[in-house]
C-alpha cells in the first residue's frame, strides 16, 4: 500500500515541491507558539526536500517518469529538477537554523518570517517548473517579494536592513519591468511556451532576441549580477545569518538556477542563440571583475561574502555563455558550490 503512495506522490512531485512549502507557510502562520510554527515549518520544508530531491534522482537515473496531468502547466527538465532540490535542500538547512533567530525576531514576528522564508522556497521551484514564461515570472515575483518583505521585518532589530529592504524593492522593481517588456517581446515573436522556443521559427529574431535579452538581464539583476547588484551588499550586510542565508543563499541560488534553465532553451534557438551567449558573456565578464574588485576592498565579512558571491555569478553567466553541455554543467556545479559556500558563510 505504501508503494502506491509513494508513486502517487512521484507524478505529483514538481507540484508538491512548490504546494508542500505553502501549505506550510499557511499553517505556520495560524500555529501559535513560535516554537511549533518553527516545527511545523521545517516538517514542510524537509518533506518537500525529500520529494525534489526522489524527483531529480529518478530524472537523472533516465527512468521514464508520468507527471500528473493537474491542469497547471509545468514542464520538467534536468535544470529545473536540479534546481528544484537544490533549493528545497538549502531552504531546509536554512530553516532548521532558524531556530536560533526566533529569540531575536520575537513571539509575534516569528511566524510571519518562518512563512515568507516558505514563501520564498516555493517561488522558486514554481519558476524551476513552469511551463510557460508567465509562470516563471509569477514565481520569481513572489519569491523575490517574500525576500525584500523578510528583509523588511528584520528591520525591527537593525534599521540599515531597512535600507536594504528598500533597496531590494527599487532595483528589483526596474528589473522586473525589464522581465515583463521582454516577455512581452517573446511572446509576440514566438510566444510564450518555454519548450517550444528552442524549435520554433522565430520570424523576428530581432524582436525575440531584444526580448530574451531583456528577461537575462532581468533575472541576473535578481541574481546579484553587477553592476547592479547595490541591493545584494545592503540587504545581507545588514539583515543578519538567517536572513542573509535566505536571501544570499537561497535567493541568489534560485535566481542562477531560473537564469540557467531559461538560457538553455533560448540558446538552443539558432536564429538568437549566437546574441544572447555573446550578452551573456559580456554580462559576466563584468561581474566577475567588478565584485572581485570590491570584495578585495571589503571591510566586513559579510560584504566580502556578497562581493566573491557577484564574481560567482559571473562566472556561472560565462559558463552558461559557452551554450554547450558541458557550460551548462559548469554553471550546475558553480551554483551548487555558491550554495555550499553560502551555508559556510553566513
Amino acid at each position: 500500500m505504501s508503494g502506491v503512495y509513494i508513486d502517487l506522490a512521484r507524478t505529483h512531485a514538481p507540484l508538491l515541491a512548490v504546494s508542500l512549502p505553502l501549505v506550510g507557510a499557511a499553517l505556520a502562520l495560524v500555529s501559535g507558539p513560535a516554537r511549533l510554527a518553527w516545527i511545523v515549518a521545517v516538517v514542510s520544508a524537509v518533506a518537500a526536500a525529500l520529494v525534489a530531491t526522489d524527483f531529480a534522482l529518478i530524472v537523472f537515473s533516465g527512468a521514464p517518469q508520468r507527471i500528473a496531468d493537474v491542469g497547471v502547466a509545468l514542464h520538467v527538465d534536468g535544470v529545473g529538477a536540479f534546481g528544484a532540490a537544490l533549493v528545497s535542500c538549502l531552504g531546509a538547512l536554512t530553516l532548521l537554523a532558524a531556530g536560533a533567530y526566533l529569540k531575536d525576531a520575537g513571539a509575534r514576528a516569528a511566524p510571519f518570517a518562518l512563512a515568507l522564508m516558505l514563501c520564498m522556497i516555493a517561488g522558486w521551484n514554481a519558476a524551476l517548473a513552469a511551463r510557460d514564461l508567465v509562470g516563471l515570472v509569477i514565481g520569481v515575483e513572489t519569491a523575490w517579494l517574500a525576500g525584500v518583505a523578510l528583509v523588511a521585518a528584520h528591520s525591527l532589530r537593525e534599521r540599515g536592513a531597512l535600507n536594504g529592504a528598500l533597496r531590494m524593492l527599487t532595483i528589483g522593481g526596474v528589473a522586473s519591468a525589464f522581465t515583463l517588456i521582454g516577455i512581452g517581446l517573446i511572446g509576440r515573436a514566438v510566444g510564450l511556451r518555454l519548450d517550444v522556443l528552442p524549435i520554433a521559427h522565430i520570424a523576428m529574431p530581432l524582436l525575440a532576441g531584444a526580448g530574451v535579452t531583456l528577461v537575462l538581464v532581468g533575472l541576473a539583476v535578481k541574481a546579484a549580477a553587477a553592476p547592479a547588484h547595490a541591493w545584494a551588499a545592503a540587504a545581507l550586510g545588514r539583515g543578519g545569518a538567517t536572513v542573509g542565508l535566505l536571501v544570499g543563499g537561497v535567493g541568489i541560488v534560485g535566481a542562477l538556477l531560473v537564469l540557467t534553465r531559461f538560457s538553455a532553451f533560448s540558446i538552443a534557438a539558432p536564429e538568437i542563440g549566437a546574441g544572447v551567449s555573446a550578452a551573456m558573456a559580456a554580462l559576466g565578464a563584468i561581474s566577475v571583475v567588478i565584485g572581485s574588485v570590491q570584495a578585495v576592498g571589503a571591510r566586513t565579512l559579510p560584504r566580502l561574502a556578497v562581493y566573491a558571491c557577484v564574481s560567482q555569478t559571473g562566472c556561472v553567466l560565462v559558463a552558461i555563455a559557452l551554450g554547450s553541455p558541458a557550460g551548462f554543467a559548469a554553471a550546475l556545479i558553480q551554483i551548487l558550490a555558491l550554495a555550499a559556500t553560502a551555508l559556510a558563510l553566513f
